[in-house]
């Protein structure tokens, strides 16, 4: 007989053992356990390999194991969702040469999915299995996400973007374990089932089956063209089109005549004259960039500067930066030491690399350029060369300016 007080929470199970671990957790903390097997493989696709990573490819496997820990599974159906909200992004990316956000994407669609399910089932909760937390800020009376206990791990970037209406409703039992808790744990579970669990992988961290992309789309978007060194401005070989290429590609097959060069690795795309640039990874490096689109993790007096630490998946670190609003949904960011940044790519601030810190700012990224402080009509202006972002802080003390640019 059920517990009438007994909270019901709706897991989403991805196959791999960080998400069956936390159904196994709430299971035992004394949750009506429901898990979610989304459904996302892309159709009209040939090949059998262009999955999503994220893809169940064995749903029985994880049904079976559910089944023997009186865990009640089914599936939900998002391949049109996924299709538009996340393969178009990356399609439109890759025209665009700009940086791929799909793991962002899947994840925002993932919980909007499952919180719609948790309402229609009439549970409480729901749960993942990310390595991050979600704490309530009683004096702003907000939930808010943080890093987790293992900081090498944490996968709090991920939930930048997530309302309100999801947090309070989000458990995140990893949130205090280490991955090596977690691999014991698993290692455990499946001890007593005859069931495997996949590996864990990046999505599109890089593409895979590059030509079922290029089937998307006319072939005039995708030219042949020349490959440039940067360094020397020279012409080292020929390719096939940009999307057999991505960002930091190295050992490539140039030409006949010119070897391949590991120190060489892919820094751009000129669609214009359809030159790849190749070089070093120094040449595309920055010290700031502006980001739109931004979301709030916590209200900010918009006239002071904040510093943090920015996630960006381009650099894989965490930089110390600056922060200047706009108000009108741009930010400025200044890095410490200059660092590799794509134009279209997600940046991440929290309130620094420390474990529990917590997730500030995020946005995509519009612009890279270092940007300088001037003097305007008698008002001091942040401003970049090119006149197109505007930051008023009159303000401001000279020598306080001076502390940031």
């Amino acid at each position: 007989m059920k517990n009438q007080y007994q909270k019901k929470v709706i897991v989403s199970l991805t196959g791999r053992r960080d998400s069956l671990v936390t159904a196994l957790l709430l299971k035992k903390q004394g949750y009506e356990v429901t898990g979610v097997i989304f459904v996302n493989r892309p159709t009209g696709y040939e090949s059998e390999s262009f999955t999503p990573n994220c893809y169940v490819s064995k749903p029985d496997e994880v049904k079976l194991i559910c089944d023997q820990l009186s865990i009640p599974t089914f599936g939900v159906d998002i391949t049109d969702e996924f299709e538009y909200s996340v393969i178009d992004k990356v399609v439109s990316s890759k025209i665009e040469f700009s940086g791929i956000s799909s793991c962002f994407d899947c994840t925002k669609l993932r919980f909007s999915v499952l919180l719609e399910k948790m309402k229609v089932l009439g549970a409480n909760y729901i749960a993942t299995g990310h390595y991050a937390k979600v704490i309530k800020d009683i004096k702003l009376g907000k939930f808010l996400v943080s890093r987790s206990t293992e900081v090498e791990g944490d996968q709090s970037h991920l939930l930048q973007g997530l309302t309100q209406d999801i947090l309070k409703h989000l458990l995140l039992p990893l949130g205090d374990l280490s991955k090596k808790e977690v691999i014991k744990i698993s290692d455990q579970l499946l001890k007593n089932n005859n069931a495997s669990i996949e590996n864990d992988q990046l999505c599109f961290f890089y593409p895979k089956d590059t030509q079922e992309f290029k089937k998307q789309i006319p072939e005039d978007f995708n030219p042949e063209g020349m490959f440039v060194e940067r360094e020397t401005d020279t012409v080292i070989g020929s390719h096939k089109g940009h999307f057999d290429h991505y960002y930091f590609e190295n050992n490539i097959e140039f030409s006949k005549l010119v070897s391949k060069r590991p120190d060489l690795e892919i820094i751009g795309f000129d669609g214009e004259q359809d030159f790849i640039y190749v070089g070093n990874k120094n040449f595309i490096e920055t010290l700031g960039f502006a980001i739109n689109k931004t979301f709030y993790g916590k209200d900010f007096d918009f006239l002071t500067p904040i510093s943090g630490v920015v996630k960006l998946l381009s650099s894989n670190e965490l930089v110390p930066c600056h922060i200047y609003f706009k108000n009108n949904g741009i930010c400025f960011i200044e890095l410490v030491k200059k660092s590799v940044v794509l134009i279209g790519e997600k940046a991440v601030v929290f309130e620094s690399s420390k474990r529990g810190a917590k997730l500030l700012i995020s946005g995509d990224v519009i612009k890279t350029k270092t940007f300088k402080l001037i003097d305007r009509i008698a008002q001091n202006e942040f401003i970049d060369e090119e006149d197109e972002y505007l930051h008023d802080y009159s303000g401001r003390t000279q020598d306080e300016k001076d502390t940031f640019f």
